[in-house]
């Protein structure tokens, strides 16, 4: 028989649990050239469920990616493949 997995979306505190999630993520800041965010982004969910990124000033092309669990190697392979394409330097998260 097989066991049933259940996902955060399938329990009755979503919320919570996103949260949770959100908290297991890592995260990675990047500045990168402003008019490659959006090519960025679209690479990156290209690979569902291993990161997303958000925006955090479009002006200076500042993001973060939050990173799954487990994925980091992958997902940093593909940034370093990135840098093949586009101008991206790592930065230290805002301060608030």
């Amino acid at each position: 028989e097989k066991e049933k997995v259940i996902t955060s979306f399938q329990t009755q505190d979503s919320k919570r649990d996103m949260v949770l999630i959100a908290k297991a993520c890592s995260r990675i800041y990047f500045r990168i050239d402003r008019r490659q965010i959006h090519y960025l982004k679209f690479i990156l969910e290209g690979y569902d469920g291993m990161a997303v990124m958000r925006n955090l000033d479009s002006q200076a092309g500042l993001v973060v990616i939050h990173v799954a669990p487990g994925c980091e190697y992958v997902v940093n392979a593909i940034v370093g493949d990135l840098k093949n394409d586009i101008r991206m330097e790592t930065s230290k998260a805002p301060s608030n």
